[in-house]
């Protein structure tokens, strides 16, 4: 269970690249889908910052907890989510171009103040949006030189909130 703290899953593939599936900050389950299959741990997981988790031994929860309808309610509703949102991105990232991709990005981390500040690195939200770090710099250089946003290092002010959510087509679940 993470408790607090980010985290990064990402799938390994046998020719050394990996995907990044899923960014994690708030309490959620992980090895759910490998509790309840028995197979071996599939993806591999980063702490991004001071990570704090609750490590319970598997034999312990399928011997005890398995039976457990509110535990198993509780891992269901992990997993569907985790696969809504899977689903939701990976088709996304396949059918958008990059500059509606980022701008969707940007639209889910808008607060009531006019600048996000990111949490993640470029690189981080470059694997997250499915490209490369320069493919990711020179939509941000487009988005600013259409006057939408203007970048200062992990601070990213918006100039035409409008323009930027008609650019948007669709919205990340929970992204980063």
């Amino acid at each position: 269970m993470l408790v607090d703290g980010k985290i990064k899953i990402t799938y390994p593939f046998e020719n050394g690249k990996s995907m990044l599936l899923k960014f994690y900050k708030e309490f959620t389950s992980i090895g759910d889908l490998e509790l309840l299959k028995s197979i071996p741990i599939l993806c591999n997981i980063d702490a991004i910052e001071d990570t704090y988790l609750i490590a319970i031994p598997s034999d312990l929860l399928r011997k005890k907890y398995l039976e457990n309808s509110k535990f198993l309610h509780h891992l269901i509703d992990s997993l569907s989510d985790k696969l809504y949102a899977t689903i939701n991105n990976s088709s996304y990232n396949f059918v958008y171009p990059l500059i509606n991709r980022l701008s969707s990005y940007l639209v889910e981390h808008i607060t009531d103040k006019n600048y996000i500040i990111l949490n993640s690195s470029f690189i981080e939200i470059a694997q997250f949006l499915g490209i490369t770090y320069r493919h990711l710099n020179r939509t941000f250089k487009e988005l600013e030189s259409k006057s939408i946003i203007k970048c200062e290092n992990k601070t990213i002010y918006i100039l035409d909130e409008d323009r930027l959510r008609k650019l948007s087509k669709n919205l990340y679940i929970k992204p980063l």
